[in-house]
């Protein structure tokens, strides 16, 4: 979840019951359910851990993919490497929900604040341990890019989405933008 009007993002701590990186910091994020499409997850996982709602393609679109391989340490499964891919999402907010106005699901999220891109970008790099560092370099490098290349075209001074579609002939920005 980003606003790129002030270059910050949603993030939430992860509830402490969780098995893996309780009390961390990180987006909003699920595991894909066998046969469901990564997009209909997306949905549904903002819409749960964040009570937002988003269009497809539109507020919320799929800005890459990358293998983020991840030891396993507890469980049956010990010892063994999640090779799981990533389908990465993005939800565009033209301006910032005020953090008491998102509705948890605290057994997901116990908290949300936002942060700065220059926050995040600090974080990921430095391996900040108060947040779930993604395991593979490339997932951070991408991000990065995606949500930098989102403040450039919808960023402060940026024309909304509205003035274009008013505007007749004014450059419009694209409902579905390729980011990369």
């Amino acid at each position: 979840v980003f606003c790129p009007d002030t270059a910050r993002a949603l993030v939430g701590q992860r509830s402490l019951n969780k098995s893996v990186d309780a009390g961390r910091w990180t987006c909003a994020c699920r595991r894909i359910p066998r046969g469901e499409l990564s997009m209909t997850s997306a949905l549904q996982c903002l819409d749960a851990e964040f009570s937002m709602k988003a269009t497809a393609d539109q507020d919320l679109t799929l800005a890459f993919t990358v293998k983020c391989p991840r030891a396993i340490n507890h469980g049956m499964f010990a010892g063994q490497v999640d090779g799981a891919w990533v389908d990465v999402y993005i939800k565009r907010l033209d301006a910032e929900i005020a953090v008491e106005k998102v509705h948890l699901d605290l057994n997901a999220k116990s908290a949300v604040q936002y942060v700065t891109l220059e926050e995040l970008d600090n974080a990921l790099k430095e391996r900040n341990e108060a947040y779930v560092i993604p395991t593979n370099e490339e997932y951070t490098k991408k991000l990065l890019s995606h949500l930098r290349r989102l403040v450039e075209i919808y960023g402060p001074q940026k024309p909304s989405r509205e003035d274009n579609d008013n505007q007749g002939d004014a450059v419009v920005i694209p409902r579905v933008q390729r980011l990369g």
